[in-house]
């Protein structure tokens, strides 16, 4: 009998398309809201397809809980140490649901700092790197909302726009309602070998790296509308190399049209001079000529354009190819700031955001995490026990305090724990020994100062002071402490966070509200802070950290006229 109750169930679930809890023992179907409710989220968590089109076809992307995703869309193509050009356009639909290629590097084997800055997603290296990602609440024309921009860091060598788990831009994009687009493009020797010396055909592959970003921001310019976004305010950001890029492209006058607003996050200025660069890419075609046994200058050109990567890049090795964008006086006229402290005016009217981390990586910070010798430049030969207790937060004893801080300020310490406490009051005196001075007294305030002076836009300054429970006390690092609490990804370094007592998820909703509201309207202000514009006077700084975000003025300007001056980190 209690079967054919349930095939009653059965067929009065299939006839009524009601979702059927059970029947009880009259035979009665009973309905479950509460699991009605549940299927309908259940089905709204369901990734579903989306169709866009762009100026050269329609692409297959996805959506899921309302954001639409497409990755891997082409935005340029270009030939070895040539300029971009429009990508093919295509019939039919292009699948844009995975990542595309990026460019080859250096990079070999799994790296150290991979603990403190997690892999994303596994990265495909190939020459045709040029793609770019999109998330977005809307493919409504109409929608106009703001684009972030995203340039990934690595240096001018290394990296890709799927690198490093939180480049996602999903949180992002569906918590603060903008368009978010991630880039990759050409790097080291495939972007940046200047042959000029050559003829017009190169008069421009010094940069072509460059190029490539700017084309990727074309793109924007013009398809963003067909997924929501308003082309007529973009912000652009990197970090670390990426920041480096983002004041480049302050500077590039085919740039400047394309984007409304920048963040820079702990990097400096870049170029390298046009005398500097040629002569590089002429070292390395007469060594491509005697290496191979070539007779002139045209044989070598073309073998360097077509000889596999690997063989280039070893051949590059000591000529000086790669190193970065070129001040050439044309397409880069000069640098963003000069080395005589002049902003460039194409930067004078875009408001800027200028921040660093506590500390970034010349301090011990990255050896903190990492817990390699090496990368602190301390001798791989110390002994165990020495290095974990002079290095390790969660292992040191008091002893092991006071000789690290002794060793690292062997003069005016009293006097510099002071005006510690005095910018930093939440923090111990541990942690003054991981503060890293280059990022306070070199760059960092540089380009502060002089955009201040010069600028017409609003420039601010932002810090990360903020530690995390992870080894003992970890205080903020180069990339990890900023970018998953900017891009609301701390989800994916939960083993970094996990006992935290609330203020890192404070943080993480502060800052990325603080970047969403930027976006908007250029205005970073967010709940109760208002970030009011760095000047020369009162030095206004954001500060996150885990007791409160606050707004000071010169907080530490005590501090700074007592440290060393290190060498500059960028």
């Amino acid at each position: 009998m209690k079967y054919k109750k349930l095939l009653a169930c059965f067929a009065i679930a299939a006839v009524s398309a009601t979702v059927v809890a059970g029947c009880g023992s009259n035979g009665k179907t009973a309905t479950n809201e509460g699991t009605q409710a549940k299927s309908q989220e259940a089905k709204s968590d369901v990734t579903m397809p989306a169709l866009v089109d762009t100026n050269y076809g329609t692409l297959l992307g996805t959506q899921t809980k309302g954001t639409y995703i497409f990755k891997g869309i082409p935005y340029a193509k270009a030939s070895r140490f040539a300029m971009p050009e429009d990508p093919d356009s295509w019939e039919g639909i292009k699948t844009a649901t995975t990542y595309g290629e990026g460019a080859p590097n250096s990079n070999d084997g799994v790296a150290v700092t991979d603990f403190m800055t997690p892999a994303g997603t596994d990265c495909v290296y190939k020459e045709d790197c040029q793609f770019l990602n999109v998330w977005t609440n809307s493919v409504d024309t109409s929608a106009k909302k703001p684009v972030v921009f995203w340039l990934h860091g690595g240096g001018w060598a290394n990296g890709a726009s799927n690198e490093l788990s939180y480049y996602d831009g999903y949180n992002f994009a569906q918590n603060q309602d903008v368009v978010f687009v991630s880039i990759n493009h050409r790097l080291n020797i495939l972007g940046y070998t200047d042959l000029s010396a050559y003829g017009e055909e190169y008069a421009n592959s010094g940069n072509v790296g460059v190029a490539d970003m700017v084309k990727a921001l074309e793109w924007v310019n013009e398809n963003i509308e067909n997924f929501g976004g308003d082309p007529e305010n973009v912000t652009i950001i990197g970090q670390s190399g990426g920041g480096a890029k983002v004041m480049t492209l302050l500077g590039i006058p085919d740039a400047k049209d394309y984007f409304q607003k920048a963040i820079v996050c702990s990097g400096g200025v870049a170029g390298i001079s046009a005398d500097v660069a040629k002569a590089a890419g002429t070292a390395l075609v007469e060594k491509c000529k005697s290496q191979y046994g070539l007779g002139s200058d045209e044989q070598a050109l073309e073998m360097l354009k077509t000889m596999p990567y690997e063989d280039l890049l070893a051949l590059s090795t000591d000529t000086g190819v790669g190193v970065g964008p070129v001040v050439d006086g044309t397409y880069y006229p000069a640098k963003t700031i000069t080395d005589e402290g002049v902003l460039s005016d194409l930067a004078k009217d875009k408001p800027v955001i200028v921040s660093t981390t506590f500390s970034e990586i010349a301090s011990g910070g990255m050896a903190q995490l990492t817990i390699d010798p090496v990368v602190s430049g301390i001798s791989a030969n110390m002994p165990k026990e020495i290095y974990l207790n002079v290095f390790t937060p969660a292992l040191m004893d008091e002893n092991g305090i006071n000789q690290t801080l002794a060793q690292k300020y062997p003069e005016n310490l009293d006097k510099i724990l002071e005006a510690f406490k005095e910018a930093f009051p939440g923090h111990d005196d541990l942690d003054l020994a991981y503060l890293d001075n280059s990022a306070l007294t070199t760059d960092g305030i540089d380009i502060l100062n002089v955009m201040a002076e010069q600028s017409n836009a609003p420039v601010y300054r932002m810090y990360w002071a903020e530690k995390f429970p992870l080894f003992g006390g970890m205080t903020a690092w180069h990339t990890g402490g900023d970018l998953p609490f900017l891009f609301d990804n701390l989800e994916t370094v939960e083993y970094m966070t996990a006992g935290d007592d609330g203020s890192l998820a404070r943080i993480e909703k502060e800052a990325s509200t603080m970047l969403g509201n930027f976006a908007k309207t250029g205005d970073p202000s967010f709940d109760d802070v208002t970030f009011k514009p760095y000047t020369t006077g009162k030095k206004a700084t954001l500060i996150f950290d885990n007791d409160k975000t606050e707004v000071r003025n010169d907080f530490d300007g005590a501090l700074r006229p007592l440290l060393p001056v290190p060498a500059s980190m960028w």
